[in-house]
């Protein structure tokens, strides 16, 4: 993290810490956020870069039998939809004019737009096609019944919102062409870099 982004960083951190005490931390728990936040600064950031990724085996997609390569077809955009990738993506990722795969994105505007003229849109990627053509992974999921199980006796419950948050997860060089992005200008499109896509939780 270069100097003057982790200065950034380190003044936003400081601005959070005394909203929370203005609004009533009391002195045990300021302590130990002060101490987390002091200690933890490189988990944070101010905006996406090209940071590492978590570290677990790169995900590798496999396409079922006997598919074929697809595009999405050209899409237009309005002038702020097309200067956000500007901003934001084409950092991110590289040019690649002989991909057989490309997805459409699609700027998504967020809530806090309405009264923050500064807020960012979001971003998607459809990848519906693609998910069509791979071989679905097994995952693990929550049985509810066993859940509740395991709250009898009990007592207290409370409710935690995470406002922001975000895991990137390495995905494997045979599976990075699938989850290609179209170009603004549709001429060509583009790939991943080595580490993304994200995944996020909100």
């Amino acid at each position: 993290m270069a100097p003057e982004v982790l200065a950034d960083l380190i003044r936003t951190l400081e601005q959070k810490f005394k909203v929370a005490t203005e609004m009533g931390l009391v002195l045990k728990p300021r302590a130990r956020l002060k101490a987390i936040l002091s200690t933890r600064q490189d988990v944070f950031r101010l905006q996406f870069d090209d940071d590492p990724p978590v570290r677990v085996a790169p995900l590798q997609v496999r396409l079922k039998q006997g598919v074929t390569p697809t595009k999405s077809l050209p899409r237009r955009y309005s002038p702020d939809d097309r200067a956000f990738p500007k901003r934001h993506v084409d950092a991110l990722v590289f040019r690649n004019p002989c991909s057989r795969w490309a997805w459409a994105r699609r700027i998504v505007r967020k809530k806090t737009q309405d009264h923050d003229p500064l807020a960012e849109a979001g971003v998607t990627v459809d990848t519906r096609a693609v998910n069509e053509r791979t071989v679905v992974m097994p995952w693990p999921l929550p049985v509810l019944e066993a859940v509740i199980g395991e709250l009898e006796g009990a007592h207290v419950f409370f409710l935690l919102d995470w406002f922001g948050g975000y895991w990137q997860l390495p995905l494997h060089p045979d599976s990075q062409a699938y989850f290609a992005v179209c170009s603004r200008r549709q001429e060509s499109p583009w790939e991943p870099l080595t580490q993304p896509p994200t995944v996020k939780v909100w």
